[in-house]
């Protein structure tokens, strides 16, 4: 989502397959089906499960300034060094313009700083990062109210009559109360007050 590469076949596999972020996972990068949303019990094959912000940020801009292929011509030590110069004139390297746009901003928000251009970067993949979050957050609340209910269906457990029960029997409370004292073994922990 955030490389715009949908089918996974693009900007993504390149990114996936870059030095900096292909020793973060076994295997190769296989992409995904782009006609779906992630599942609730998606297991993500072999990608990693976190990408530190600081090599999303390097690998970006290193795919940006030298190519998104690992080659000969790539690999060259003496090939110009990573800078803001190299990442703008070559940015069409990446082939995706939604993240060239990206790019161009980060670099134009910097003011000639490498510094500050990849931690502008880095922001960018950190609320990216947040949104996901809470897609997930929401997809588990529902996994776990799912299983709550499951289990109280199950074992037939109703808290309110239960509670009911308790409060107008006097025996069945104190038998609960001497019960939980004789478990526990500390008279101070429990205390019933109405």
């Amino acid at each position: 989502e955030l490389l715009h590469d949908r089918t996974g076949s693009g900007l993504a596999k390149a990114f996936f397959n870059h030095p900096l972020i292909y020793g973060l996972y076994s295997g190769s990068y296989e992409p995904g089906r782009a006609d779906r949303r992630p599942g609730w019990l998606e297991r993500g094959r072999n990608l990693p499960s976190y990408i530190p912000a600081n090599n999303f940020a390097l690998a970006l801009m290193d795919m940006a300034a030298r190519g998104p292929r690992t080659d000969l011509v790539s690999s060259d030590p003496a090939g110009p060094p990573l800078s803001l110069a190299t990442v703008r004139a070559n940015v069409v390297n990446l082939d995706n313009p939604a993240v060239q746009r990206v790019l161009l901003a980060v670099i134009d928000s910097a003011r000639g700083n490498l510094d500050t251009a990849r931690a502008n970067l880095e922001a960018w993949y950190d609320s990216g990062m947040d949104r996901i979050g809470g897609w997930y957050k929401r997809s588990t609340q529902w996994i776990i109210l799912g299983i709550a209910l499951f289990i109280v269906v199950a074992g037939n457990i109703n808290t309110i009559v239960i509670a009911g029960y308790l409060y107008r029997n006097d025996a069945a409370r104190a038998a609960l109360v001497e019960r939980a004292k004789a478990t526990t073994g500390d008279a101070e922990y429990l205390t019933l007050t109405y």
